[in-house]
């Protein structure tokens, strides 16, 4: 019962968590006749600021689209002096869709974290072993230990840790990321 309430409860949690961080707030810093600039925080990123650019070079109404993924912002020249409300909501969701298209081709914030601190370890174990032990290496003696050691109580388990480890020793380039 408690493992049912639990997994309820964190059910809610995440939706809610997961709506509010699905909000993009995009806001306008300036906008006078002819050019907008509009700012998001999760724009920080470069290939954030590619497809936003890209997306707006197409834009009918657009004569220049430069975006920045230092500030998060966009800054929009038009061809004409003066744009409607409808095309203004226009432009708001087509940045919208552009920033969700370039998220599924970016790596998580998480993603880049874990690679950041792998490759610090990584790095380290090198320097301080003079070069005769790094993570990948670590690894695979793991994965051969665990592999042997395992083979009796489930051979299947092992057999796939094997592989693994033989995976990475024939892989081509060596152990190069």
């Amino acid at each position: 019962m408690w493992s049912s309430f639990l997994g309820i409860s964190l059910s809610l949690v995440a939706s809610r968590w997961l709506s509010k961080a699905g909000e993009m707030k995009i806001e306008v810093v300036h906008a006078m006749p002819g050019r907008l600039r509009l700012r998001c925080d999760q724009w920080k990123h470069e290939a954030m600021a590619n497809a936003l650019e890209s997306s707006f070079r197409q834009h009918p109404l657009v004569q220049t689209a430069e975006a920045s993924p230092y500030t998060g912002s966009l800054l929009l020249v038009f061809k004409t002096r003066h744009i409607t409300q409808e095309q203004l909501d226009g432009i708001m969701k087509q940045a919208t869709q552009a920033a969700g298209v370039a998220y599924e081709d970016m790596d998580s914030k998480l993603t880049t974290g874990m690679r950041g601190v792998v490759r610090r370890v990584d790095r380290t174990l090198r320097l301080r072993s003079k070069g005769m032990v790094d993570t990948g290496s670590l690894l695979t003696l793991f994965l051969l230990s665990r592999g042997l050691t395992m083979f009796r109580g489930n051979p299947a388990f092992s057999t796939a840790l094997l592989l693994w480890a033989y995976g990475y020793l024939t892989k081509k380039g060596g152990n190069d990321d």
